[in-house]
């Protein structure tokens, strides 16, 4: 049967294909001689027909010129694209190329619509991008369409509907369907029927195809797939509702005899609502029992059936058989018992995870029977154990040692001599990991302190409780106990002891030992400080002054006084004590005295003296110390002594004597002198006592250093606090001398012990920092301290070479506190899933900034782990595991103890992706996707994530069915949506599903009733055909005239079926501008849908084009014997030269005598031959007036469709259209386009944004290429430019000026020279003259190439150079060159021109004239830089310019009333001409400016700066630059 139906299906498509491809040949005419051509250019192309792409192999396409074949082209297919390769055969000057398209399968020749200007070697088209010849149908066969590909089963009735098929001309159709023969049908001759899907043994694609015919043609087939598939079984699923229930097993033991029971009488719904067919088929189900048990039903899905009431302990067997429309399953069934017994309910406590050597306790005392019936216990477990006894319900055993981690199971049964039941016991046993001891790292510390020992970083791998023993090692030092014990260190005799103790950790079956390491320091005892003497009044409170008492291990400290019984302390142990001096008749004396003690010493006693007077004495105060050298003044200020009484109402003062002074006296307040000269320093040593009524003071000194040398002064800087192990800065920049700025300077430790400059380092006490000797600064590592801290003293010395001086500083090093780590929370993750971590919780104490480091398993591959916030993927793992993780901060001297987090994995099996089938789906439509066949194994709960192309908005992305809005398009496209879906583990990849949008366009007929008659001035009806699946709301249609800036919208009736519509277009708008129409559907869902934009060409007679139209180029004709720039709108019946004008009275035979026309050949101008629209042309005519250009008849260019063939260098171009025509080129590849004015004024300063009919310019293509410009069919869509300036398009600049060209025969602006920072588009650094046809007086650039150009930018650096060139036209002109700044040159820069005829040079700084005299052209060079550059450049060309600095003699001289000043400058830079009279005064600048090599003259009329005559007489003028002056004198008569 499989060899029959095989031998069918291929007679069957041999038969089909024999007689579907015959097929007409092209015309046997169509051939070409490629000998008999110079040249040729190649197309790889595709045909399209009626919009369509055709790939029939036998297609051809063939090129003509004025009708001869010129090349025809050969297909072949590619990646399902059938290829047209064609090379067109020409010689030089061969215009226009045509083409037709024989179409094979309707015999026929049609016209492409392209017209491809000859041009040799070019190609067109690649098999990525290939050319499109565009060909029309209007006699187009029918369309067949099958219907969409089927997937049905065998033996399955199916439709095949070719309803969809359609004629353009909206004939009846008759349809022959021919079919796999092992498919039955109805009716093969309608547009549907119904068939019989085969019965097959395996999944089989059958091919069926249609074809349609109208009256007079025959459509292509259409073909169809159909896929039979073989019906699967369906799978029956029996289950029951066994809600009330208890599983239990019916013999004792582990024998596999496990059922459901369920008491008599008990009602049971049966359930088998979970099978199911593959294919989705209905089911009928088949319920049967073993016993004689009703059930309600044995073919519905859920039966119920009641327990017999005399059934005891009977197991009861139901089943169930599901049956499609052909096959059935496979039974299923469902097992339940009846008994009135109530089996024993097993219940067992006991560890999930054990290691080895653990003792196990299995607990099953919660085991028992609501029967209250004596149960029996049976245990059943792995022979490497052994339980302690197996006839309770409750047992122990010991962990063996294991090799590896072990997963076992024990059972546990309860039987109560009918039932019983049976719990299985799973327990993980792991190998035992050793320990690992951490006896922390080793520390230094000070006698008799109390410290703690740290086993915080031992670590059991599996995570079991540690004990804790600590061995003293070699030293009476006591043995402890525990994690974290604490101990007094001894008292030592020596200022350094070692001791060491051994830290042993026991998991309880493993040990591991670490040491760690002490060391004792000497304690310095402190030192008390009672402070200065006290001079009191009897009975005045005050303190005592202990505070400055300090213990250089920063130690806290307890204070002791003790005072005669005359002074009582408030508190005799705190560090400021107060009291009141006691009340006595006279002066008296009293000691105090302290002592200080730290944790372990007690200082050495200070004492105090208190001197308590009944009247205090004054006080002297001689001033602070000073220091002079030999001669200065010298003035002792003892004005501030005081009585602190007030008891005397004046003080006398005496000086102490000396001998060498003189000073104004000894017994003032003040003593003033002159330090005398000794030959070296000295110090003289004044006193000053002061006297009151009774009591004198205690003296007071001053000391007077007299120096050759000032001393330096050390500033040490301020004390200061530091962490141990941080970096500090020690300053003395403060530090000066008043002679001498050069100074050195010397740093050391004077006292504090000094610890470990670092961990592994120890430093004796001669340690010192000693910075370079002309260096005030040093940074210096703080040393680790003991204790609680220490304070470092150092010492400054400052030296200038003879003296020093000497200034200390305290710093205050506090311990180190170490930082703490924080891992975080613990995290549960499955395998495959991102884990982030995040340590940013740890902390320093310090505020140090803080270092991180992550310890990970092997199997764990993080990002970073120094990061704070590292990342890895859960590994892969084969049962649920557990990983540690460890965190280390450090502040930069610690670290930190580790911090521990555990991640739980769980395994994890990745879900399974399902985007859906591909569809096809209209524009516009709601479309729904499907990812609810996605699944995941292990039943975990899954997230969706759609990706949707970027022009489309997704509904509910994050669900399983998003929806979307199919976008409006005018053809078809392909949008291709990812699903992503995640149940939380490792990414799994995207599955992809494809949405083939198609047009609504592709259901819709579209036609013109009139279409063989469209003429200006009649209406034109347009018919639309939509097909039921659009089933549209409206139609409107959107029309708009030529060169209309709006759409007129009309709404197009309907006949009530929803499916036809028409419309009229009113004859007053056809006109021969032309009609662009589109058409909008409504949808059911309010969607527009724009159809194809579609063009109307409009037949006009002749004469109805005119220039004479007011939105002509040329509305009051083309002037007489002048050229000008025309076209010709339109595409018109009679096309050549002879006959393009002849309205207009411009024969052929008066060609040269009395009009020219000329177009532009690439290379030079040539007589026109064939006029086509779009083209440009120069034109000249000697009629006596202007002319108006009237056009014979013709029709409209079709609007949107019309392109512009620009080819590389200069095109002239015109509008198509009868109306004006916005277009903006891009200023980068095409340039323009240029407006030519007229002779005397050229080209236009602006580009013009309407191309005006009958008007032509001049565009620029700047590349190598043909462009292909598309000219836009709505005015409306073209943005319209604020600017249209031609400078507005320059590129980014740094600098420009405009050279802009007067004479009394032309103006010629925009000759454009400046600089950039970076090339810029070619175009717009570069751009080239528009050449003329008659000779003008031109200005331009020469590029690197030799071409003339009107702009040319260069990039910047010290400066750059232009070479220009002045084109004279046949006469002597006087020229004005009128430098205009487009944009100021960076600061520094000038510019300046070389006539090289005349070997002149002038700054572009103003304007100058050129006299052109008999030369046709003028060279010139444009410099601009700075002034170096510019010299240099000057010179390089050798020009006759000065060499020497010259101010010549007036001219005349003596003058009235003017006189010529001339002068030389041979450098360029600022020159000034001043006229000054006899008294100096300036009278008048002639100039002031910058000057470039030359020479210049200058006219004084004898004119003051106000404008007002000056008198008679002798005057000076002057001319002064930056390197020379110069002077002469002139005489002014009266």
């Amino acid at each position: 049967m499989k060899n029959l139906n095989t031998m069918k299906q291929t007679l069957f498509i041999y038969l089909f294909f024999g007689l579907s491809l015959v097929k007409g040949q092209a015309p046997a005419d169509w051939s070409v001689n490629a000998s008999n051509y110079e040249h040729f250019m190649t197309f790889t192309a595709v045909l399209k027909v009626n919009i369509t792409e055709v790939k029939n192999q036998s297609n051809v396409v063939a090129a003509f010129h004025n009708g001869e074949v010129r090349g025809i082209s050969k297909t072949e297919i590619i990646n399902d694209r059938t290829y047209h390769f064609l090379q067109v055969y020409g010689n030089n000057g061969d215009g226009d190329i045509t083409f037709k398209a024989y179409e094979a399968i309707n015999d026929t020749i049609l016209d492409v619509s392209q017209t491809i200007f000859f041009v040799p070697s070019l190609s067109f088209g690649d098999p990525q991008n290939p050319f499109i010849f565009e060909a029309e149908n209007l006699n187009m066969p029918p369309v067949a369409i099958a219907g969409e590909d089927q997937v049905i089963r065998e033996e399955k009735s199916g439709l095949f509907d070719g309803s969809l098929s359609w004629s353009s001309l909206g004939d009846s159709l008759t349809y022959e369907w021919i079919f796999d023969p092992l498919i039955s049908i109805e009716t093969p001759l309608q547009s549907k029927t119904v068939f019989i899907a085969p019965k097959i043994k395996r999944d089989t694609v059958l091919s069926v195809f249609l074809k349609v015919t109208a009256p007079s043609l025959k459509s292509a087939f259409d073909t169809l797939s159909i896929t039979v598939k073989n019906n699967l079984k369906p799978f029956a699923i029996a289950k029951a509702d066994l809600s009330q229930s208890t599983k239990a097993v019916t013999s004792f033991g582990f024998t596999d005899s496990k059922v459901k029971y369920i008491f008599p009488n008990s009602t049971i719904v049966l359930d088998g609502s979970e099978s199911y067919d593959p294919e989705n088929d209905s089911l009928s189900f088949k319920w049967s029992v073993s016993q004689q048990i009703a059930l309600s039903s044995e073919t519905i899905e859920r039966p119920i059936f009641t327990a017999p009431a005399n059934s005891k302990d009977e197991v009861i067997a139901i089943i169930l058989n599901v049956s499609d429309y052909e096959l059935m399953s496979n039974a299923d069934s469902v097992l339940v018992m009846v008994s009135d017994n109530t089996a024993p309910q097993v219940s067992m406590t006991y560890p999930k995870e054990v290691i080895e050597g653990d003792t196990v306790f299995l607990d099953g005392t919660k085991t028992m029977d609501k029967d209250g019936d004596v149960l029996q216990y049976a245990w059943k477990y792995p022979n490497f154990i052994t339980l302690d006894d197996t006839t309770k319900n409750s047992t122990f055993f010991v962990i063996p040692p294991l090799d590896a981690d072990i997963n076992f199971q024990i059972l546990f049964g309860a039987w109560d001599g009918k039932l019983g039941n049976i719990d299985t016991i799973k327990i993980l046993a792991r190998n035992n990991n050793p320990p690992i001891a951490s006896a922390g790292r080793g520390f230094t510390s000070r006698e008799g302190k109390r410290v703690e020992l740290d086993a915080y970083y031992s670590v059991d791998p599996d995570g079991r409780e540690l004990s804790y023993t600590w061995k003293s090692v070699g030293s009476s030092l006591p043995n402890l106990e525990g994690k974290n014990p604490y101990f007094e260190l001894p008292v030592i005799n020596s200022l350094k002891e070692d001791y060491s103790y051994e830290l042993i950790v026991s998991d309880g079956v493993e040990k591991d030992r670490d040491n760690v390491n002490i060391t004792v320091l000497k304690n310095v005892p402190p030192i008390a400080s009672a402070g200065s003497d006290l001079y009191i009044k009897k009975n005045t409170e005050t303190f005592l002054f202990g505070d400055k008492s300090f213990d250089l291990e920063k130690d806290s400290l307890r204070y002791m006084w003790s005072t005669p019984p005359e002074i009582r302390l408030d508190d005799s142990t705190a560090a400021n004590p107060k009291f009141v001096s006691p009340n006595i008749p006279y002066d008296s004396t009293y000691t105090a005295i302290l002592k200080v003690k730290d944790y372990l010493y007690e200082s050495k006693p200070d004492t105090v003296q208190i001197f308590v007077l009944a009247d205090l004495p004054p006080i002297a105060k001689a001033g602070t110390d000073q220091i002079v050298k030999p001669g200065n003044t010298v003035i002792l200020d003892g004005s501030k002594s005081y009585d602190p009484d007030n008891s005397a109402s004046f003080l006398a003062h005496e000086w102490s004597t000396v001998t060498e002074i003189s000073p104004n006296s000894f017994f003032d307040d003040t003593l003033l002198f002159i330090a005398p000269d000794y030959g070296q320093d000295s110090t003289l040593e004044f006193s000053l006592t002061v006297f009151g009524l009774e009591k004198s003071s205690i003296e007071d000194f001053i000391n007077v250093s007299i120096v050759e040398n000032y001393p330096p002064h050390a500033l040490a800087g301020n004390d200061t606090n530091a962490v141990e192990g941080s970096i500090i800065t020690l300053d003395a920049s403060e530090s000066f001398d008043l002679d001498n700025p050069n100074l050195s300077f010397e740093w050391k430790v004077l006292s504090g012990t000094i610890g470990r400059l670092s961990k592994n380092t120890n430093l004796d006490d001669s340690f010192q920092i000693v910075s370079s000797p002309t260096k005030s600064k040093v940074s210096i590592q703080t040393p680790y301290v003991v204790g609680d801290g220490e304070v470092f003293i150092l010492e400054l010395t400052v030296g200038d070479g003879q003296k020093f001086s000497k200034d200390t500083i305290n710093v205050s090093v506090t311990n180190n506190q170490i930082p703490i780590a924080n891992a975080g929370n613990d995290i549960s993750v499955k395998e495959g899933q991102k884990v982030y971590l995040n340590g940013n919780k740890s902390t320093d104490p310090d505020g140090s900034l803080l270092t991180y480091v992550w310890e990970f398993p092997e199997n764990v591959r993080a990002n970073s782990n120094t990061s704070p916030s590292p990342y890895f993927v859960a590994p892969e793992i084969i049962s649920d595991s557990t990983l540690i993780v460890f965190l280390v901060v450090n502040d930069g001297t610690f670290n930190s103890r580790k911090d521990t987090l555990q991640i739980f994995i769980s395994n994890n099996i990745s879900p399974v992706v399902d985007a859906g089938i591909d569809r096809v789906v209209i524009s516009g439509s709601l479309v729904q996707l499907d990812g609810t066949k996605s699944y995941d194994t292990d039943g975990d709960s899954l997230s969706f994530r759609w990706v949707a192309p970027e022009a489309i908005k997704l509904f509910n992305p994050f669900s399983s069915r998003p929806s979307f809005f199919a976008p409006v398009i005018l053809d078809s496209a392909e949008f291709i949506f990812s699903l992503n879906v995640s149940d939380g583990g490792r990414d799994v990849p995207p599955d992809y599903v494809l949405i083939n949008t198609q047009s609504i366009s592709y259901h819709v007929n579209i036609a013109l009733s009139d279409s063989a008659s469209l003429n200006e001035n009649k209406q034109i009806s347009i018919d639309l055909k939509a097909s039921p699946y659009v089933n549209p709301k409206k139609a409107e249609l959107h029309y708009a005239i030529g060169g209309d800036d709006s759409l007129k919208i009309v709404p197009m009736t309907s006949e009530g079926n929803l499916t036809d519509y028409s419309v009229v277009i009113p004859q007053n708008e056809v006109t021969n501008k032309g009609i662009s129409y589109q058409i909008f559907l409504t949808d059911q869902m309010n969607t527009l849908h724009p159809l194809g934009e579609k063009q109307v060409s409009i037949a006009f007679e002749e004469g109805s084009v005119t220039s004479a139209n007011i939105f002509s180029g040329y509305p009051d004709g083309v002037i007489e014997d002048s050229w000008r720039m025309i076209s010709f709108p339109g595409e018109l019946t009679l096309n050549s030269t002879d006959s393009i004008l002849t309205l207009s009275d411009f024969i052929i035979e008066d060609y040269d005598k009395l009009w020219k026309l000329y177009t532009w050949s690439g290379v030079e101008w040539i007589d026109a031959v064939d006029i086509k629209p779009g083209s440009g042309y120069w034109f000249n005519h000697r009629k006596k007036l202007p002319t108006s250009l009237d056009l014979s008849s013709g029709k409209s260019v079709d609007l949107n469709k019309f392109e512009f063939l620009l080819r590389p260098g200069w095109n002239m171009i015109g509008t198509p259209y009868n109306f004006p025509l916005k277009i903006i080129f891009d200023q980068d590849s095409l340039i323009g386009p240029y407006e030519f004015l007229n002779e005397e004024k050229g080209w236009a300063s602006d580009y013009p944004i309407r191309l005006s009919p009958f008007k032509s310019y001049a565009v620029y293509n700047s590349t190598k290429e043909i462009i292909q410009y598309k000219v836009k069919n709505y005015n409306r869509d073209v943005k319209t430019l604020n600017l249209s300036k031609r400078n507005a398009f320059l590129p980014v600049n740094i600098g420009s000026i405009d050279l802009q060209i007067f004479s009394d025969e032309i103006v010629e602006e925009n000759n454009i020279f400046g600089i950039v920072e970076s090339p810029s588009f070619k175009a717009r650094m570069s751009q080239p003259e528009p050449p003329n046809i008659v000779p003008r007086t031109q200005f331009s650039f020469i590029d690197t190439d030799k071409k003339l150009v009107s702009r040319h930018f260069k990039i910047s650096g010290e400066g750059q150079e232009w070479v220009a060139k002045l084109s004279i036209a046949d006469k002597s002109q006087k020229i004005t060159v009128k430098p205009s700044t487009i944009k100021p040159f960076p600061n520094g820069w000038k510019a300046v021109i070389i006539n090289q005829n005349e070997n002149k040079v002038y700054s572009l700084d103003k304007s100058f004239v050129v006299n052109t005299g008999q030369s046709k052209s003028i060279s010139f060079v444009v410099i601009a830089g700075i002034e170096k550059f510019i010299s240099e450049k000057i010179l390089s060309y050798d020009l006759n310019i000065p060499t020497e600095f010259s101010l010549h003699q007036n001219y005349p001289n003596p003058f009235n009333p003017a006189t010529t000043i001339v002068y030389d400058i041979p450098i360029q830079g600022l020159a000034q001409i001043h006229i000054y009279d006899v008294l100096g005064r300036n009278i008048r600048t002639l100039t002031n400016s910058f000057h470039i090599p030359g020479t210049y003259s200058v006219i004084w009329n004898g004119r003051d700066a106000n404008g007002h005559k000056v008198s008679a007489g002798v005057y000076f003028y002057r001319l002064s630059t930056d390197m020379h002056v110069k002077t002469n004198k002139m005489i002014l008569l009266k």
